[in-house]
């Protein structure tokens, strides 16, 4: 298997977002993928892109982080 950089990586997941919000639209008022799936699923593209530059994602913070409890 091709070695995939990091930058390569961050570049699909970019644009694996990208077409989910052109095409998941489309998809909701099709009926084909639910409003809140849509949702869910971009969310996650985005935390992909977050965890992939370990930056924020055009200037904005997730809208959830995960809290750690403590361990003992």
């Amino acid at each position: 298997m091709k070695q995939v950089t990091l930058r390569q990586q961050i570049a699909e997941a970019q644009r694996e977002l990208q077409m989910r919000r052109n095409v998941y639209p489309g998809w909701v008022s099709g009926g084909r993928l639910a409003k809140d799936q849509a949702e869910h699923r971009i969310a996650c593209q985005e935390a992909i892109i977050l965890s992939l530059t370990g930056k924020e994602y055009h200037g904005e913070k997730p809208k959830q982080q995960a809290v750690q409890g403590k361990l003992f």
